[in-house]
């Protein structure tokens, strides 16, 4: 891809980040998920007949190693910490950004341009690919929890024959609310259309550590 030519400047792992984070999760029935975007089986388990996904939208701020946004569509494999999950389709505004996170840990990241805003109460954002919309989401907080989160992440991406495992970890400030998602019938992430929302919730003023140890196996 032209991009990858055009620099590969990116910090080394692990990723140091703060920012804050917008999302819906979703259930959604496998057979809608396109093939292609769904890895070997040994990392999502294609029998299952459903599967949760993570549609979050990043704001990364100064003070963390980059600074850049980011729109993230993951398939959650286990809920107990640490949260694991799988990257089927990543934009980010950033080639550094976008680099990093192919070689480092194999996330499939694109090049992407958006339009966030966020006043404290209320959350909107727009993707667009090449010029072309994709996608458009909308948040309001109804309640903040009163203590701040903490987990573990795990990210399993396809490697060769075998996975790339990159641990993590999360600490921010939850906040549930009301979301709405929008994606365009045409577009890369039309098959979201299918899924049914479970909770929006946000991730504010987070601080993430990333990639902070890798394990390849074949």
């Amino acid at each position: 891809m032209n991009d990858e030519r055009q620099t590969s400047d990116h910090p080394p792992a692990p990723w140091h980040l703060r920012g804050d984070m917008y999302g819906a999760v979703l259930r959604i029935a496998t057979r809608h998920i396109p093939a292609q975007l769904l890895p070997a089986s040994h990392i999502v388990g294609r029998r299952r007949r459903t599967r949760l996904i993570v549609t979050a939208w990043v704001d990364y701020r100064d003070g963390g190693v980059l600074a850049y946004r980011e729109l993230m569509v993951a398939i959650i494999t286990r809920l107990r910490p640490p949260i694991r999950g799988t990257l089927v389709k990543v934009w980010v505004n950033s080639p550094p950004a976008m680099i990093g996170g192919r070689q480092l840990w194999r996330i499939p990241k694109e090049l992407g341009e958006f339009d966030l805003a966020h006043d404290g109460e209320q959350f909107t954002a727009s993707l667009l690919v090449n010029t072309v919309p994709q996608a458009t989401y909308r948040f309001r907080s109804r309640r903040t929890l009163p203590v701040r989160w903490s987990s573990g992440l795990q990210v399993v991406q396809a490697h060769g024959t075998g996975t790339r495992s990159s641990l993590g970890r999360i600490t921010g400030t939850i906040e549930y609310g009301t979301g709405t998602l929008t994606v365009e019938p045409g577009g890369a992430l039309a098959f979201l259309r299918h899924g049914t929302p479970v909770t929006h919730l946000a991730v504010r003023d987070f601080r993430m550590v990333a990639g902070r140890r890798t394990t390849d196996r074949f």
